[in-house]
């Protein structure tokens, strides 16, 4: 399978729920051990379904310049201040504090629901999709703003007619 193109509409949940059809879920790696090859957890189903996991494999590691770039931002870029498992009542103090920060990055994150909380891939993408229309949003607002500065910058309003009134002044 050819790798998808880096700029691929195709959001990480769909993809998660595209690659959880493929094979079981794993734990603790992108793909386990050879004796269980075919297990992938939620990042690992993503990768599968657009067309990496044999890449991965046999290169022994995921470069992000294999990703589609909406990804890379939304995963690498992204972070959210709290473990969602809390918000359905799960402590996960001491799992979480493996992070040790004040935020986690959207991949890890994705990876603490799928080793520690053993959420299926198909809650881990639920959730993430909820986390996309957040992002998609943020996005848009970022582009607006940069759009609207950009605009500010060309537009260089006329100064004639300023110049004329104070010109109009000294002879009064």
């Amino acid at each position: 399978m050819n790798p998808i193109p880096k700029d691929t509409t195709l959001k990480l949940s769909e993809a998660i729920r595209l690659g959880s059809m493929l094979s079981p879920q794993g734990y603790g790696w992108l793909y386990p051990t050879p004796k269980e090859e075919n297990l992938a957890c939620a990042l690992g189903a993503a990768y599968e379904a657009i067309g990496l996991k044999e890449r991965i494999i046999s290169e022994g590691k995921l470069d992000l310049k294999w990703l589609p770039s909406r990804w890379v931002s939304f995963l690498y870029l992204t972070s959210i201040p709290d473990c969602p498992a809390a918000e359905h009542g799960t402590t996960c103090a001491d799992k979480y504090i493996r992070f040790n920060r004040s935020s986690i990055r959207m991949a890890d994150a994705i990876a603490h629901l799928n080793d520690d909380h053993c959420w299926t891939r198909e809650q881990i993408a639920d959730w993430v999709a909820t986390q996309e229309v957040v992002w998609d949003v943020k996005q848009k607002e970022k582009q607006e703003l940069q759009e609207r500065q950009k605009q500010a910058a060309v537009h260089v309003p006329c100064t004639e007619p300023i110049a004329e009134q104070k010109n109009e002044e000294a002879y009064v």
